[in-house]
């Protein structure tokens, strides 16, 4: 659970708000560096995935019972 903290101010006409400093992701376990193509693959074949997702449960969930909610969530 993330640390009690305050939540970040909303985004203005001014621009996004301070929400400070971002993590910084180190994936060298996942992939030999920065510019591999497995990247690239990774984010097609997630996207993909998303698409056939949203294709099979959107609008759908409220309807669903128990069982496949739980394949639903699986699935995610």
């Amino acid at each position: 659970m993330a640390a009690n903290r305050p939540l970040p101010e909303r985004a203005t006409a001014a621009g996004p708000p301070d929400v400070g400093p971002l993590p910084s992701w180190n994936l060298a376990d996942l992939y030999p560096d920065p510019n591999a193509p497995a990247i690239a693959d990774d984010l097609a074949r997630a996207g993909q995935e998303a698409h056939r997702l949203k294709a099979r449960y959107e609008g759908k969930l409220a309807a669903l019972g128990g069982e496949a909610i739980a394949e639903a969530i699986a699935s995610y």
